[in-house]
């Protein structure tokens, strides 16, 4: 029986933080620049709160990367308390798009990589970490 490649994982970001906590996970990827300026982007979306343009922007990118198979997790902000900081809406909109959208502790990274990448499934993994995923409705 021939064994099926394990997909390949692409961190397309140059976050110094995003690239320390897959490194911690002990995975293997390789770093693919975006194409947006991502300080640019903090412009766009300060504190956590987003101009309308960029917002539709980043909901058409998701649903595009969405629509053409792309595996997308939406991991939510923690404040300094650990617990989840961000706009319910947005969050809504992308788990309707059948996105798992949750915020998990950086002790529970690794497994949650390891759980995406064989593509298990993300919510049964969430459901037994006791983690509340996004539902749709849950923006309204």
């Amino acid at each position: 029986m021939a064994e099926t490649a394990a997909p390949e994982l692409v961190l397309a970001s140059t976050s110094p933080f995003r690239r320390r906590m897959l490194e911690a996970a002990g995975l293997i990827f390789r770093v693919v620049p975006p194409e947006v300026d991502e300080a640019a982007l903090k412009d766009r979306f300060p504190n956590g709160n987003s101009k309308p343009g960029a917002v539709a922007e980043m909901l058409a990118r998701a649903k595009a990367l969405v629509s053409s198979g792309v595996n997308v997790i939406v991991l939510l902000a923690l404040n300094d308390d650990g617990r989840p900081a961000y706009d319910a809406s947005h969050a809504a909109i992308l788990a309707s798009l059948g996105c798992p959208v949750f915020a998990c502790t950086p002790h529970q990274f690794p497994e949650l990589m390891a759980t995406a990448l064989k593509r298990q499934d993300i919510w049964a993994w969430a459901a037994a970490q006791d983690i509340k995923l996004v539902r749709p409705q849950d923006g309204q």
